[in-house]
């Protein structure tokens, strides 16, 4: 089936699969097959495992957040993108996204615990894009 919600990725595929192996050599998603889950964002079919991330979903939102605009349009932040992961092998609603979310933005900067290394690989995935 294909999802209704979709990540519109802005990006080019190469651009998507060093974003997915720097996620992967990262641990914060399972080490599934790259272009798997190339497939599943860039055609939108569920046929395709989900991504499983593996590290707090805070992380999670702020990597959606971080992309946002940049590399990915979504109409609808938090809908469109929830159905495309697992956090920790369950199910991730919009809901726990945007609560996520919510929380790190209170913090005194803003952003979530451990965000450093998110923040890192969005700048090379940047830095690519623009050479």
């Amino acid at each position: 089936p294909i999802l209704n919600n979709h990540i519109k990725w802005i990006g080019n595929r190469e651009l998507l699969v060093k974003l997915i192996n720097s996620l992967k050599q990262e641990y914060f998603i399972e080490a599934q097959e790259t272009e798997d889950i190339a497939d599943l964002i860039l055609n939108r079919t569920t046929d395709k495992q989900q991504v499983n991330w593996l590290k707090k979903k805070s992380l999670l939102a702020y990597l959606i957040e971080s992309l946002n605009e940049v590399l990915i349009s979504p109409d609808n932040i938090w809908a469109d993108t929830a159905p495309y992961f697992l956090w920790k092998g369950e199910t991730v609603t919009r809901e726990q996204l945007s609560s996520s979310a919510d929380q790190y933005k209170n913090n005194k900067n803003m952003k979530p615990l451990n965000h450093e290394v998110i923040d890192k690989i969005i700048e090379r995935i940047k830095n690519i894009d623009h050479h």
